[in-house]
């Protein structure tokens, strides 16, 4: 916190059902929601809010069923969040291969440097 500028880091954990090539399933994303709040006119507000993707699992809803996902459909994508990617193309959805993540460490470390430099600037 620095006069009227503050930094948020608050852990968070998505968990939702998903439909798996026909099977129940449960999607778990871990993430770090990294905000920048303001005071304006006497009351805190969030200016920016950003996600961070630490990681995720997905899992049979029913213990032992058998989701059908084959290792090279997984392979390529980002350890971050690589459920939440296949999930969403595998129901025919896109998602970005820059989402901000763990995996990509200059990334992160580049975005901490851009708040704690917004902070000490008040």
């Amino acid at each position: 916190m620095n006069e009227n500028r503050a930094f948020v880091e608050y852990l968070s954990t998505t968990i939702r059902n998903v439909n798996v090539n026909g099977e129940d399933a449960v999607l778990t994303s871990y993430m770090r929601l990294l905000y920048r709040v303001e005071k304006i006119g006497g009351k805190w507000k969030i200016i920016e809010l950003i996600s961070l993707n630490e990681s995720d699992e997905l899992r049979p809803l029913i213990p032992n069923t058998d989701l059908k996902i084959k290792p090279q459909d997984v392979k390529n994508l980002r350890s971050s969040y690589r459920w939440l990617a296949y999930v969403r193309k595998n129901s025919g959805g896109e998602i970005s291969e820059n989402l901000l993540g763990v995996d990509r460490p200059q990334e992160v470390q580049q975005i901490y440097n851009e708040i704690f430099q917004w902070l000490k600037t008040n």
